[in-house]
């Protein structure tokens, strides 16, 4: 069942992630959410995107969106209203959708009314299927509880979680280097590798201070380094001593259902001395994880414990789960939008009392 919505156009790297089955950490106190199918939206995130994957889950489903994220300037992941209409779902507009009445809606944004009815049944719909947690990875988001506590209100989700650091996804080839070379090296690149690493890379600034970040799993060693290419992409390059090694950091570091094998076929040399490069077109390395800015070490893989204490996580307290899936009353332009399920709840309780 699907249960992660993402884009292909925004995040081309996602889909190698994907394909090994990882499971998501899920927060303080909050479970975590094996991702078992995507769905995508091409051009715009919309509000039709999070209902059609929303209402295919099971009353109290988790499910996971990963999106664009702004903490600083507008408040809000790229999520728009509609398509063909420039409104995301930032703070002010969440907090509109909860407070305004349709009118008010229609008058402040524009909005034309045929499509404020149809934004009402969809976000009413949304409310009944009591999402028991939906995990944004959208970048810095966590830091902004009052949008996440928004955003639970407005769709009647009992739980929100965002990271309060940058996510990202990358992909890229392995180095391999001989072990006795690897131990020597410390954490700055060495000329050798640092010539490798300026061929795919235009920005020299990023290289002066460049660090690799080690990890150990008893005998093997691998470096990885990460550095910001675009708003979503990054510039992924690992070193490792064997190919035991890499299958070895994926174990430590992340939670695949469908665990990453290498053999020493993948790798061949490609002219850097001792050091060879993985064949791209024999294996494709995935990555994800946390990432800040001012230190090209400061990233954070899921199965690091610190991983966890990065992922605000808020509880609805408006949150009703004792109502069934019915379908939305039409709309009242007298009551603020985000009452819907207010009202929804009145009206059902008129129908008891009948009976």
């Amino acid at each position: 069942m699907i249960n992660a919505l993402y884009s292909p156009s925004e995040f081309p790297w996602a889909r190698y992630y994907f394909a090994q089955k990882p499971i998501e950490p899920g927060g303080a106190g909050l479970a975590d959410i094996p991702v078992n199918a995507t769905d995508t939206w091409n051009a715009k995130c919309t509000i039709d995107d999070f209902h059609r994957v929303a209402t295919a889950l099971r009353s109290g489903s988790d499910m996971v969106l990963y999106t664009h994220g702004d903490a600083d300037r507008d408040i809000g992941v790229s999520m728009w209203v509609a398509n063909g209409y420039k409104i995301l779902m930032t703070l002010d507009v969440v907090n509109a959708l909860c407070e305004l009445t349709p009118k008010q809606f229609e008058k402040r944004y524009k909005f034309p009314s045929v499509l404020v009815d149809l934004m009402l049944k969809k976000i009413a719909e949304i409310q009944a299927c009591q999402l028991n947690h939906v995990a944004f990875r959208s970048c810095n988001i966590g830091k902004r509880p009052d949008f996440l506590s928004a955003f639970a209100k407005l769709f009647n989700i009992r739980n929100v979680s965002a990271p309060k650091m940058r996510d990202f996804f990358a992909r890229d080839g392995v180095r391999q280097l001989i072990t006795d070379e690897m131990k020597e090296m410390d954490d700055k690149l060495t000329p050798k590798v640092l010539g490798a690493f300026t061929k795919s890379t235009r920005d020299k600034s990023k290289q002066s201070d460049a660090k690799y970040r080690t990890f150990t799993m008893g005998s093997d060693v691998v470096k990885v380094l990460i550095l910001p290419r675009t708003y979503s992409t990054f510039q992924f390059d690992m070193l490792a001593s064997s190919a035991r090694a890499v299958e070895s950091f994926y174990r430590q570091n992340y939670l695949f259902r469908s665990p990453i094998k290498f053999s020493s076929s993948d790798f061949f040399q490609a002219g850097l001395g001792n050091a060879g490069i993985l064949n791209p077109f024999a294996k494709v390395v995935p990555m994800f994880g946390l990432s800040e800015f001012g230190g090209a070490e400061r990233f954070v893989l899921p199965n690091e414990p610190r991983y966890r204490n990065q992922i605000q996580s808020v509880r609805n307290e408006h949150f009703i789960g004792d109502l069934p899936m019915y379908s939305a009353p039409p709309p009242d332009p007298d009551e603020p939008i985000g009452t819907l399920r207010d009202r929804m709840k009145r009206r059902l309780r008129g129908v008891f009392k009948k009976h």
